[in-house]
């Protein structure tokens, strides 16, 4: 899918590129055109992505978070993402002040843009004056600062130090190499990746010192370096980080990690009792459960153990209760083998909610428990030695326990 019609500051996407395996974490930070953002991606890196998904300039595919998939798990592959999510709102303000200021940089950036909303580090959609006011950059006054309120005239500003003034000399147009020499650029930034041949315009780019060089591209300037043909290899190599798996991204405990920081459609969030056993009641289950459509779904008809769940809280607060209250009103004893059995799948069921704190309504091994507890009655009927009408005892069981 490519990036959506309206797109705003804030949100999260994943990004696929053709030549890659994983999935990609952006976050928007900034319009730069009807294209291209300004995004962060995991190495908090700060520059501006063709995000249409045509997959020339930039990633192939593109999918919004909360509107293409609500888990990364649901994403489509492995993604590599950021390991600490941006969970507070001045981070996000200045990561988004950042992207604003480089893109006053470029000649084709609209600096008078503003969007309507901006998507909080929460998550909340707020408007964009109250997230972050009218003021992205802010401006110096010359003239009118307490200096001059004072009388003391116009504000001078410093002269800078003899190793600045060094510096700013030795900015020059960029050379050739040498016979032996190869300008290799050093950093991943346009399609360009770390050891490529630099392509350079000496009527358009700038060299620093001897050996860095400044490339201007779209998105700013793409950093080279100018090396000998036959060390460029083992040099970048000595160069490359180690890499580490992303860190996860909550650390409270090993428990709370291998469940919360999970993100499966499959889980809830764990509870606990005042003992700190851990327990949910059934009220806060039926609550918290969600049911989703999937196009393999195992079975003909859709899913329903949304509905039993919600059927037997109503009618008994939970499966136990439920199953005891049934069988009362149908005068089933205790000892009777569907009783038996009806409990045993109850049983399941309650501490599949209780206990593993499972989003039943989308596992497909639920949805057989709850099949076979719809038909167990019917069956029973079936099987009654009499061959004359149903009992009065048992009328409706059917159609109670299949809605």
């Amino acid at each position: 899918m490519a990036l959506l019609a309206s797109p705003i500051p804030g949100q999260v996407l994943a990004v696929f590129f053709e030549d890659d395996v994983y999935w990609h974490e952006r976050l928007l930070l900034w319009r730069h055109d009807d294209d291209s953002w300004y995004i962060l991606t995991p190495d908090l890196d700060v520059y501006a992505e063709n995000l249409s998904g045509s997959g020339a300039d930039g990633p192939s595919k593109v999918k919004t978070k909360g509107v293409d998939f609500r888990y990364w798990s649901r994403v489509g592959g492995s993604s590599y993402r950021l390991a600490n999510p941006i969970s507070d709102d001045q981070m996000l303000r200045s990561y988004i002040k950042q992207a604003y200021k480089a893109g006053l940089k470029e000649d084709d950036f609209d600096a008078d843009w503003r969007p309507e909303h901006v998507v909080d580090a929460k998550g909340v959609v707020q408007p964009f004056s109250q997230f972050l006011g009218d003021r992205l950059v802010s401006h110096r006054l010359v003239g009118k600062g307490p200096a001059s309120r004072l009388g003391g005239g116009v504000v001078t500003q410093c002269e800078p130090s003899t190793s600045q003034q060094t510096d700013i000399a030795t900015v020059r147009p960029i050379s050739a190499p040498g016979p032996d020499q190869t300008w290799v650029v050093v950093e991943n930034l346009e399609g360009f990746k770390v050891g490529d041949s630099a392509v350079y315009d000496v009527s358009r780019d700038l060299m620093i010192g001897d050996h860095t060089g400044l490339i201007k591209v779209s998105s700013g300037w793409l950093k080279a370096e100018l090396m000998e043909v036959a060390k460029a290899t083992a040099l970048l190599e000595s160069r490359r980080p180690v890499q580490e798996p992303p860190a996860p991204l909550i650390q409270p405990t090993v428990e709370t990690v291998l469940e919360e920081a999970s993100a499966d459609a499959r889980t809830l969030l764990v509870d606990f009792d005042h003992q700190g056993i851990r327990f949910k009641e059934w009220r806060a289950l039926v609550t918290e459960v969600k049911d989703y459509a999937y196009s393999d779904w195992p079975f003909e008809g859709p899913a329903t153990v949304l509905y039993l769940l919600k059927h037997m809280y109503k009618h008994g607060g939970d499966p136990k209760q439920w199953l005891e209250l049934w069988c009362r009103q149908k005068g089933i004893a205790d000892q009777d083998r569907v009783k038996h059995e009806l409990r045993c799948l109850m049983d399941v069921l309650y501490l599949g909610g209780t206990y593993d704190q499972l989003n039943l309504p989308v596992l497909a091994s639920f949805e057989t428990v709850a099949r076979r507890i719809q038909w167990m009655p019917m069956h029973w009927v079936v099987l009654l030695p009499q061959t004359g009408a149903m009992p009065s005892s048992l009328q409706g069981t059917w159609a109670q326990m299949t809605w």
